[in-house]
């Protein structure tokens, strides 16, 4: 399957779920952190508020099977959304 791609030379051309919530991922910040468009935002109105590094974001709860905007893979019953990098994962390879 392409979402389980693992060829270190295509690395550029997986598309990431966000870490915090079930949107795909458009930023990749601080060498590890992949991040929706609104979660980024977010993160950065924090960053000039707050002096800090990205907010610690409640988690928002993947809807599950049948609801979930992103489809899941095989076998699992909802994404896991939050502030640790298990939470990161690859929708597809574009290559």
């Amino acid at each position: 399957h392409a979402q389980d791609c693992k060829n270190p030379e295509h690395y550029a051309h997986r598309v990431w779920k966000c870490r915090f919530c079930c949107s795909q991922a458009v930023y990749f910040c601080f060498g590890s952190l992949h991040m929706c468009k609104t979660c980024h935002d977010d993160g950065q109105l924090s960053l000039r508020r707050k002096g800090l590094g990205p907010k610690q974001k409640e988690k928002a709860v993947c809807p599950g099977e049948g609801k979930c905007p992103l489809g899941l893979k095989k076998g699992q019953s909802k994404h896991k959304n939050g502030i640790t990098k298990d939470c990161e994962e690859v929708l597809r390879c574009l290559r």
